[in-house]
């Protein structure tokens, strides 16, 4: 039997995709810029403010995250399992700018009997809080801006990596998220990505603790010349494992 996957690719989306998980930094260490003035539970978008969730938290803060894809394949073929370690750390702070430093190690699993893919990167990221609350996150695949009209259902466009539209739009919460870091009240958000859509939550003075993602490729089953493509599902979630502020 023989198969044509497209693993690097899709696994360089995955974690491409990523860097908005590693983006969503908390403010622990800066007052509320908001009093929430409606009822507990409502989501408001008075009641939230970028750079309480996007700005890194501190020059100490260190966040782990482990990324986990797992590949339905069609038929008798074997599933597979790709992961990534995902690891965010402050390399510089000031009132309203930070530098972050992330390292990904990630492993893909081989085709057509070859071993697995191990590999590694490093990028940084520097964050900075304009006047009016919105935060800029400068990679090198681009700028992204949050503005506070995230927080809300509509949503708002985000300036994507490689000239990509990013749309991020509130869901629903506070709800109870349970992850390897422990349990978190968080929001939860829908970002669409020229790569799918993601289903994140994200708590205050934490960042982002999940991320959710499904999608879908070729693959092509038989032994030649009978053979014919099928599709695989690929179901990616990202957890926090880890912080310190």
């Amino acid at each position: 039997m023989t198969r044509s996957m497209t693993w690097p690719t899709a696994g360089g989306s995955l974690l491409m995709g990523a860097a908005l998980v590693l983006a969503g930094c908390p403010m622990d260490g800066h007052p509320p810029s908001h009093t929430p003035t409606t009822a507990p539970g409502d989501v408001s978008a008075t009641e939230y403010q970028p750079r309480d969730y996007f700005y890194p938290a501190s020059a100490t803060q260190r966040n782990v995250l482990l990324l986990t894809s797992t590949v339905d394949l069609p038929g008798t073929m074997t599933d597979e399992v790709a992961t990534a370690s995902l690891t965010s750390e402050v390399t510089a702070y000031g009132a309203n700018t930070a530098e972050v430093r992330s390292t990904n190690s990630f492993t893909l699993p081989g085709t057509g009997g070859s071993s697995p893919v191990a590999s590694s990167s490093v990028s940084t990221a520097s964050f900075r809080v304009e006047a009016d609350g919105t935060v800029l996150v400068t990679m090198d695949e681009g700028i992204e801006r949050y503005p506070r009209g995230v927080f809300t259902s509509a949503g708002a466009i985000i300036g994507g990596q490689g000239g990509g539209v990013i749309r991020m739009s509130l869901e629903g919460g506070p709800e109870a998220v349970q992850v390897p870091a422990g349990p978190f009240s968080a929001l939860r958000f829908t970002i669409r990505t020229i790569d799918g859509d993601y289903r994140s939550w994200y708590a205050r003075q934490v960042g982002s603790v999940r991320t959710d993602s499904t999608g879908t490729f070729s693959v092509v089953v038989g032994t030649p010349p009978a053979t014919s493509s099928a599709v695989a599902t690929v179901s990616t979630r990202v957890e926090l494992v880890s912080r310190t502020p």
